[in-house]
């Protein structure tokens, strides 16, 4: 099945408010986001991307920010992108929050 109609399965056997789609680590977000806008005007609106969000790992980001063509290209496309740091407690803890404009360089 493909993305598009499971998402119409999704809305037509659950009817949630919101649905959150997690792409693979090295996936391109722009793929998806054309998709989506493609079902939003297929079903007049019964669809919308609201944002594209990025999550990077604080620890390990400096080891494939130059290395990463992918990397870079997923957080060049983000609208927001939340940098997280994992301590070793495990306990999950967003620290910095930042569109792709305000990261400069670093992307």
């Amino acid at each position: 099945m493909d993305m598009q109609s499971a998402l119409l399965e999704i809305k037509e056997n659950f009817n949630p408010d919101r649905i959150i789609i997690e792409c693979s680590g090295s996936a391109f977000p722009a793929t998806l986001a054309f998709q989506i806008r493609q079902l939003e005007k297929d079903t007049e609106g019964a669809f919308k991307l609201d944002a594209i969000v990025t999550v990077i790992d604080a620890e390990n980001f400096a080891g494939y920010e130059d290395t990463s063509p992918t990397a870079r290209m997923q957080a060049s496309y983000s609208d927001v992108i939340l940098i997280v740091s994992f301590p070793s407690s495990s306990i999950w803890s967003p620290i910095v929050t930042s569109s792709p404009e305000q990261m400069g360089a670093r992307i």
